[in-house]
């Protein structure tokens, strides 16, 4: 009765073990945290990383990545909350003083590019996700950033070069972001979404260009306006390890 008795209780303590075990390993669908660095990525993310680059005018921008948390956003177009998770980017630098265009490096960011955002017009009762650029464009393709929303001169994503270098960076992929009527010949390729011939910026155009590192993110973005280059930064250090 004795030896019966202590089989099971022995059984008892190797379940209660087992359940306890459970409890204290992560969820695999739980990707709340740090975030995992992809090498493959465009625009790696991963808490803890940062970026350091010198503008033009002299000043050292900070840009620190935050953790990958769980966000949800209302859209007043389908009057219902989208749950995502991103991560956060914080800067020192005053993008308000800029022509308001992207890419700016603060705010929610997911991988390769991507702001997610339930502001925006969302016909098809999707999160809808803002692009600063696509590892997947070739050449002179181009496409609006809202995919669920084109409007008739909607902000775009051009792509530039698809293999550039820039410094020590091999492999570039360079992009170009502005509204569709500041790109003179953009029909020129009209039903493909690929330009035939190198794209012309309209005089007085409002238009980034940014330079993207494998496993890096922006090395490099230029902002232009009337004519006038507003402002230029270059990386100078980065990181990705806590």
């Amino acid at each position: 009765m004795k030896q019966k008795s202590l089989l099971l209780l022995l059984g008892v303590m190797l379940l209660a073990a087992s359940c306890k075990k459970d409890k204290d390993q992560p969820d695999p669908q739980d990707t709340t945290g740090p975030g995992i660095y992809d090498p493959e990525s465009w625009f790696p993310m991963k808490m803890g990383a940062y970026w350091v680059y010198q503008h033009e005018s002299g000043f050292q921008e900070v840009v620190e990545c935050g953790a990958l948390k769980e966000y949800s956003d209302f859209s007043t177009t389908t009057q219902s909350s989208y749950p995502y998770k991103a991560h956060e980017l914080s800067s020192n630098f005053h993008y308000d003083k800029l022509p308001d265009i992207e890419p700016r490096l603060n705010g929610r960011y997911t991988q390769d590019g991507m702001r997610p955002n339930a502001a925006e017009c969302n016909p098809q009762g999707n999160l809808v996700h803002l692009r600063i650029m696509d590892p997947s464009f070739v050449r002179w393709q181009y496409f609006p950033r809202n995919n669920d929303c084109p409007e008739a001169d909607a902000e775009i994503v051009l792509c530039l070069e698809t293999d550039a270098k820039e410094g020590s960076f091999s492999g570039v992929r360079v992009y170009a972001i502005t509204r569709a009527s500041n790109i003179v010949n953009l029909n020129s390729g009209s039903g493909t979404y690929i330009m035939d011939e190198q794209p012309v910026f309209k005089e007085g155009a409002v238009f980034s260009i940014s330079w993207y590192a494998q496993g890096v993110g922006l090395i490099r973005r230029e902002i232009y306006e009337n004519g006038e280059r507003k402002d230029r930064m270059f990386l100078t250090s980065y990181s990705f390890t806590q």
